[in-house]
């Protein structure tokens, strides 16, 4: 597997313990707030974010879909849509799309040995989501 964060040389085959120390780096003020892990086959799962504030991404090459994990309870207690700023732009979150980081680390490891996720992880589809928002918005007019 390879695994690649940000502001780093991307490791094509990470052992467990580079991983682990890989992620650490996504706690406090770290610059590091992007992370994959990917398979052979193009599945990854992916991080953005830092500390308790996390967003956490699968996308399974098998299905060629794509989710976006929550958890109930929510570990955040303010409802609503959160804007959480990461290197690649503005993600907006959902109050039980939340993760800490040693979460993040259980569910990235389970992807490693190809084991299931953790059970708290639960996975919304969010395919459609991402390809409506790829394709430009119609002007309306005729061309």
């Amino acid at each position: 597997m390879k695994f690649e964060r940000e502001k780093a040389k991307p490791i094509e085959r990470v052992s467990e313990a580079q991983l682990r120390r890989g992620l650490g780096y996504m706690t406090g003020i770290s610059s590091c707030r992007i992370a994959i892990l990917a398979d052979d086959d193009g599945s990854y799962v992916q991080v953005g974010g830092s500390g308790m504030s996390c967003c956490l991404e699968w996308r399974d090459m098998k299905r060629g879909r794509h989710f976006r994990a929550f958890q109930q309870p929510p570990v955040v207690p303010w409802p609503g849509i959160t804007i959480l700023r990461v290197s690649g732009g503005d993600v907006h979150l959902r109050q039980e799309e939340y993760y800490r980081i040693p979460q993040v680390t259980e569910a990235f490891l389970a992807f490693f040995h190809h084991q299931p996720f953790p059970d708290y992880v639960q996975w919304r589809d969010i395919t459609d989501d991402l390809v409506a928002a790829s394709k430009p918005a119609d002007s309306g007019g005729t061309v």
